[in-house]
């Protein structure tokens, strides 16, 4: 199966351009697999063989996010098996990868949020435009990422308003 594993590994890196860890990760994850089968054929993988080593991560204590990669990996790979190496059967085929649940982020509480606010030196150029950058991202719920994209262009002093562009 290693060179298999191989070959997918330079697919994703050079016509998929995927990035170096994501290769790394899903090499990663069927080398795990591969070891799981201990030298069964590929073209002998059932979709329960690939059910019991997902249970087995589970029960080795991965987390769900490693779970659902790790399923993804094996996904893409039998994918690719089917398309460019004319494998006939899928068994990740009619796997789902299940939900996951979000976790909600951490939030500050106003005394915190209020020295935050309070800690930029004024009395420097800096200090004040990181005095502005913090009243922006607290009044708005912008991203950092939006904030520092934000281009002069966008802000209006006449009518009073930042028109911005974020996710979706």
């Amino acid at each position: 199966m290693e060179p298999l594993i191989q070959e997918f590994s330079d697919y994703l890196r050079i016509e998929k351009r995927n990035s170096p860890h994501t290769v790394s990760a899903y090499r990663r994850d069927l080398i795990r697999f591969s070891t799981e089968l201990s030298g069964k054929p590929v073209d002998c993988v059932t979709t329960a063989n690939i059910r019991d080593f997902l249970i087995s991560l589970r029960e080795q204590g991965l987390s769900p996010a490693s779970v659902a990669r790790n399923l993804s990996s094996i996904k893409s790979f039998f994918k690719y098996l089917c398309q460019d190496k004319q494998y006939q059967d899928n068994p990740a085929e009619i796997l789902e990868t299940p939900k996951r649940w979000r976790k909600l982020p951490n939030v500050l509480s106003s005394e915190d949020v209020d020295n935050l606010l309070k800690s930029p030196n004024l009395e420097s150029g800096l200090g004040l435009r990181d005095k502005a950058m913090l009243e922006i991202l607290y009044a708005s719920g912008l991203r950092v990422s939006e904030l520092i994209n934000l281009k002069i262009s966008q802000l209006d002093m006449e009518v009073g308003y930042l028109r911005t562009f974020g996710k979706g």
